[in-house]
């Protein structure tokens, strides 16, 4: 009980902020571009409740009370309009936009691991206090790996998602966002798929980053 407590307040934690700072790079991006859309609707914000999407919080806990071997979870879809965007190659900075927030999820993820390896190789606090705050420790180990986590999947589903929409896009002018919601879910459906393949490359790569950190750092 205690552990699945634990759980959820780690993947909460990890949620909220994962989702305000994407969609708001994303309408931020948007907005560069010359589209003014996610702004005018109140997404040009860090207030995670503005971000936050019922089903995609549904999703969430889904993937953790049925114990999904990944956490997937999303957030209000940022509305684009590749229209209002300035000059030519509008297509190109819609994509751009689209891919905003799957590149806002890769440097959070980076963030994390820079963090965690900081944390550890440099301050050295954690070495003091394991012995006496075990539980502590713990508890911070797995808001890293969640919240690295978390920034992965969506990484992976939001590149895809975005590149499926800007292909629809030549096709139907206007996705609506139930469109948007079977697009994501059978996207989770395929991972799952293809999840024991891709789950050891995703922990090299991790791995690897975290080894490269902490040879930058050394």
């Amino acid at each position: 009980m205690i552990n699945s407590i634990k759980l959820l307040i780690a993947v909460f934690a990890s949620y909220f902020p994962t989702v305000a700072i994407s969609g708001y790079f994303t309408a931020w991006v948007a907005k560069k571009l010359g589209d003014a859309t996610a702004e005018e609707q109140g997404f040009l914000t860090l207030n995670p409740l503005e971000h936050t999407r019922l089903f995609g919080l549904g999703i969430l806990l889904v993937s953790v009370v049925t114990r999904f071997p990944f956490i997937a979870a999303f957030g209000r879809q940022v509305p684009i309009d590749e229209h209002r965007m300035y000059g030519n190659f509008k297509k190109i900075k819609y994509l751009i936009a689209l891919w905003a927030r799957p590149f806002a999820n890769l440097w959070l993820s980076l963030l994390a691991i820079f963090v965690w390896v900081i944390f550890w190789k440099t301050i050295g606090f954690p070495y003091q206090i394991s012995q006496h705050y075990p539980m502590l420790v713990d508890a911070m180990q797995l808001l890293y790996v969640i919240f690295r986590q978390i920034n992965i999947i969506s990484l992976m589903l939001e590149l895809v998602f975005g590149l499926v929409v800007f292909i629809m896009s030549f096709i139907i002018p206007e996705l609506s966002e139930e469109s948007f919601f079977v697009i994501f879910v059978i996207q989770i459906y395929l991972l799952l798929l293809v999840w024991e393949f891709l789950a050891p490359h995703i922990s090299h790569g991790v791995r690897m980053v975290e080894f490269l950190f902490s040879y930058i750092i050394s």
